[in-house]
């Protein structure tokens, strides 16, 4: 089990909760003339109204596992246990008063909303990120995105399409190209790998019996009863080309016809994308293909570093070595048997959104998986702790004046009530804007 595994903590960071409380203390202060006017109740009522703001922002921050120093839940039951005795003792005066009290109180004190500015934040920049058919990680994770110092990207679906072209046709006699197209894409039918699947799309499917795949070698059957093998060159006895891509030998009744190479279709403005990617971290591009296939790849898009022949020991090992060296790590890459290790390894994970399957915390889930989706996840991700510390600022600030001009005496109670009102307003207006921003 690694660190992901472990379950969230509910935090609250300690500089941002003693300013929301000091916020909230100073704007119940304005009270202290109307208790000594008028007894408890009013004291009962604010108390019941400030402890709903706190239980909101604990309940929430549990929710988003916000990294930081407790605040605990003792604290609220306490609270909740004085906010119950005042209300009790304000009905001592008539339902109606303690209504009129606890709504007064309430809407003066809500001010101290800056305890919920953070986890609103949070949740207001997931519900603009699902929008845009992205999935954010966990509070936790979300807020340590910002601190990646490196990328391991891989090709599959991301700077390719997944998918593969035919690049050379090389028939041994001329006059047989087309048989040879036929047969090996006919037969090419019957199997799923993106190799042969861009040899199927390029004829019908005849009518395929015996059918069988060799593990290393390639496919073996029968079209319209004509035996048929397709697979690596020096198992049909030709020579392996020096050439970018995967070349396949095609042989019919017994006879070589030639050979096919396909190769990985780039997707579009993918060199432009992986520098976006670069500019955020050191960028590493890591593929199961050969050293020369890998390089030119590289080449293609523009990536300075690359690892050639990568399979999932070698991607779980690139992630682990990153790490130990102090740093972290963010792996992107489709939830394939290849990549699973690393990305449960790695410190963010951005993947595509497969449902049914069990949710990464520290994942950004793709509903389109490409570059365009890849740099927009990230982006946002990384940006979140930046956006979250912005919006603290209107809150924060609003809440401390407010609070200072009710407690010195400027503010009458009713004023106060006004004033509250206007900048919780204010406030989540705030914060709703600088989470939509892009």
């Amino acid at each position: 089990m690694n660190e992901h595994d472990e379950p969230p903590v509910a935090t609250l960071p300690m500089g941002w909760a003693t300013a929301g409380c000091t916020a909230l203390a100073l704007h119940l202060l304005w009270l202290v003339p109307a208790v000594r006017a008028s007894a408890a109740t009013t004291y009962g009522a604010a108390a019941a109204g400030s402890v709903v703001l706190v239980a909101l922002a604990i309940a929430l921050l549990r929710r988003e596992s916000v990294p930081g120093p407790f605040l605990r839940r003792s604290w609220a039951a306490v609270l909740l246990g004085v906010a119950v005795a005042g209300t009790a003792w304000a009905l001592r005066d008539g339902p109606s008063t303690a209504v009129s009290t606890l709504a007064a109180a309430g809407i003066a004190s809500a001010p101290g909303a800056v305890l919920l500015s953070r986890p609103l934040t949070l949740a207001a920049l997931r519900q603009h990120a699902q929008r845009q058919g992205i999935g954010l990680p966990n509070g936790q994770h979300l807020m340590a995105a910002g601190d990646l110092d490196s990328l391991v990207l891989d090709k599959h679906r991301s700077v390719t399409t997944g998918s593969m072209e035919i690049t050379s046709v090389e028939p041994i006699d001329a006059e047989h190209r087309n048989n040879l197209l036929f047969f090996a894409g006919a037969l090419s039918h019957s199997s799923t790998e993106p190799a042969t699947a861009a040899l199927a799309r390029r004829t019908g499917k005849g009518r395929v019996t015996d059918f069988k795949e060799l593990d290393g070698k390639g496919l073996t059957g029968a079209v319209d009863r004509h035996p048929v093998r397709v697979g690596r060159p020096d198992w049909l006895g030709l020579t392996t080309p020096e050439i970018r891509g995967v070349t396949m030998a095609v042989e019919v009744d017994h006879r070589t016809l030639g050979a096919i190479t396909v190769d990985d279709v780039l997707r579009p403005h993918a060199r432009e994308q992986c520098a976006d990617l670069a500019a955020m971290a050191p960028l590493t591009l890591v593929t199961d293909a050969p050293a020369g296939d890998a390089a030119a790849l590289a080449e293609d898009v523009g990536v300075a570093r690359h690892i050639a022949g990568c399979g999932a020991d070698c991607r779980l090992d690139v992630v682990k070595r990153t790490q130990g060296d102090g740093h972290r790590v963010g792996f992107i890459g489709t939830r394939s048997a290849t990549n699973l290790q690393a990305l449960e390894q790695c410190d963010l994970a951005v993947t595509d959104h497969r449902p049914g399957t069990p949710r990464l915390e520290h994942a950004v889930t793709l509903d389109e998986f490409d570059l365009t989706g890849i740099v927009r996840g990230l982006s946002l991700t990384r940006n979140a702790r930046r956006r979250v510390r912005r919006a603290d600022l209107v809150p924060v600030a609003l809440s401390l004046t407010g609070g200072v001009a009710g407690a010195s005496g400027l503010l009458s109670a009713y004023a106060a009530a006004s004033v509250g009102l206007a900048v919780s307003v204010i406030a989540a207006t705030w914060v709703f804007a600088v989470a939509r921003r892009s």
